[in-house]
C-alpha cells in the first residue's frame, strides 16, 4: 500500500498525528543494517508498507507544537523524544534511548508530493491490475493524520485513488487501441 498508517504517543504535546503501521525495530540495530534488511525482504514480499509524515497544521504551529519525526534515506523514520524539546529532565530516563527507529519500504517526509508517493508505490500495480490481478491500497491512522487527503486529494492536487483510477483508465484505453 502507499500509505499504511497508525500512530500513538503517550505525550499530550506535541500531537503526533503521523500515519504509520509501525513494526518497531530495536534501537541497537544500526541504520545500515535496517536498510539492508528492507532491501532483502523486498525481493520476497508482495506487501509494500509506506509512511507519509504530514506537516504540522496551521493551528498546531500556532500552539507552538513541533515536529518530532525525521525521515532518513527514504526508508527509516526516527521519532525523537518530545522531552528533548521541552527542556525537562527526567532522572529515571537518563540512561534510556530517547529515539525510536522504524523501517519501511518507503518513508516520505513532510515535503513529499502526491505524484512522488504514487510513483514509488501504487503506479507499479497498474499493469497487473489491467491484466486482471487484484490489488489493494489502503490508508490507516488516527483522525487528522491525512488519510483522506492522501487518498482523495483535492481538485488541484488529486490523491492516490484518483490518480490510480486515471492510470487504470488510460491503460485500458491504450490496450483497447492496440
Amino acid at each position: 500500500t502507499e500509505d499504511v498508517y497508525s500512530s500513538g504517543n503517550q505525550y499530550e504535546k506535541p500531537t503526533m498525528k503521523s500515519h504509520v503501521m509501525l513494526a518497531q525495530i530495536s534501537n541497537e540495530h544500526k541504520s545500515s543494517q535496517m536498510l539492508a534488511s528492507i532491501e532483502a525482504s523486498k525481493k520476497q514480499s508482495t506487501l509494500l508498507v509506506a509512511i507519509r509524515c504530514r506537516p504540522l497544521l496551521k493551528h498546531e504551529i500556532k500552539q507552538n507544537d513541533y515536529e518530532i519525526i525525521r525521515v532518513m534515506d527514504k526508508k527509516l523514520v526516527i521519532l525523537l523524544d518530545p522531552i528533548d524539546f521541552d527542556g525537562t529532565e527526567d532522572v529515571l530516563r537518563i540512561n534510556r534511548s530517547k529515539e525510536k527507529h522504524y523501517a519501511f519500504d518507503y518513508a516520505f517526509d513532510q515535503a513529499s508530493k502526491q505524484e512522488e508517493i504514487l510513483e514509488c508505490t501504487t503506479r507499479k500495480l497498474l499493469p497487473d491490475i489491467v491484466n486482471g490481478y487484484n490489488a489493494s491500497c489502503f490508508a490507516y491512522g488516527a483522525t487528522g493524520a491525512g488519510k483522506t487527503y492522501k487518498m482523495l486529494g483535492t481538485i488541484e492536487n488529486p490523491g492516490n485513488m484518483t490518480r490510480t483510477l486515471r492510470g487504470i483508465l488510460d491503460a485500458i484505453k491504450e490496450n483497447s487501441a492496440e
